[in-house]
């Protein structure tokens, strides 16, 4: 973990001094959540993401409701996961939501997993 902090830290330090442009790859994204600016998600070879990490995250929603309510869920799903009688939806540019649901912005990790899962499930 030491090492880790060490080698990112001295990355930055390179990257404020000679305002060079660095790429990164890694499966902790909440290292890279606080030294990146743009993510790019690739799965076996096509590109599933890409962007400004806050305008992503700004355009996505974690939201949960009752499981089967009839209630239409507009934007674009882009995973469903169910719990008894809950399910879980990571929704990209959802509209607004129907009483009984809740929303609150996803973390990177989270949305990073859940189009990774979503691209497994639908190939």
């Amino acid at each position: 973990m030491l090492a880790r902090e060490d080698v990112l830290r001295l990355v930055m330090t390179d990257v404020a001094d000679r305002g060079m442009t660095v790429v990164l790859s890694s499966h902790l994204l909440a290292d890279l959540r606080d030294v990146c600016d743009h993510l790019l998600l690739l799965h076996e070879g096509r590109v599933l993401l890409e962007g400004d990490i806050e305008e992503i995250l700004d355009e996505h929603s974690d939201i949960v409701g009752p499981v089967d309510d009839g209630t239409s869920i507009t934007g674009t799903v882009i995973r469903t996961s169910r719990a008894g009688r809950q399910q879980r939806m990571l929704v990209r540019a959802p509209g607004s939501l129907a009483p009984g649901w809740e929303s609150q912005p996803p973390d990177l990790e989270g949305l990073v997993t859940n189009y990774l899962r979503a691209s497994r499930e639908n190939a």
